[in-house]
């Protein structure tokens, strides 16, 4: 039986493609649990997805291997300062403000807190945070979700939140 492209599953298959297409193209050999890593957090983005494989390969040579393992992988993520959740710095810096505020902003005031472009807060951190429930859209502005506050190590005892 096919699996819908729009399914959990099928996404899945279609990003590890994509990933294998692109593991072919740069002549990388990476273990499949590196692999997973990589895929994971790469937010579906296949430009994002090489980036990791091109830095992944860097760490991995520079080590004397000439396969990317899991552990060049886990490195390249703590160089790159990329977290758990593929979130970067910019992503954790729009959480820090949003979990700093009680109510809903709009992506301007983030923008300038980030000191970050309003666009690139808008089509790049954004649709990944929303998609993670970190952040959430409301006709109000944008707000932390619960999610997101422990993510940034915060607690909602203090706060209110807006559902």
């Amino acid at each position: 039986m096919k699996k819908s492209p729009n399914s959990p599953s099928g996404r899945r298959c279609f990003k590890f493609s994509i990933a294998n297409f692109s593991t072919a193209n740069l002549e990388i050999k990476v273990d499949d649990a590196a692999l997973i890593k990589i895929v994971e957090k790469s937010r579906g983005v296949p430009r994002i997805l090489n980036r990791f494989l091109l830095r992944a390969r860097d760490v991995a040579i520079f080590s004397g291997h000439n396969e990317i393992s899991e552990s060049c992988v886990t490195e390249m993520f703590e160089i790159q300062n990329i977290d758990e959740l593929g979130l970067t710095k910019l992503d954790r810096k729009v959480l820090d403000y949003l979990g700093s505020i009680i109510r809903p902003v709009g992506i301007g005031s983030i923008a300038q807190a980030a000191g970050e472009d309003q666009q690139t807060i808008e089509n790049i951190v954004e649709p990944w945070l929303v998609q993670l429930r970190l952040m959430t859209r409301t006709s109000q502005g944008r707000q932390i979700t619960e999610l997101g506050l422990k993510h940034i190590g915060a607690t909602s005892n203090s706060r209110m939140i807006f559902q």
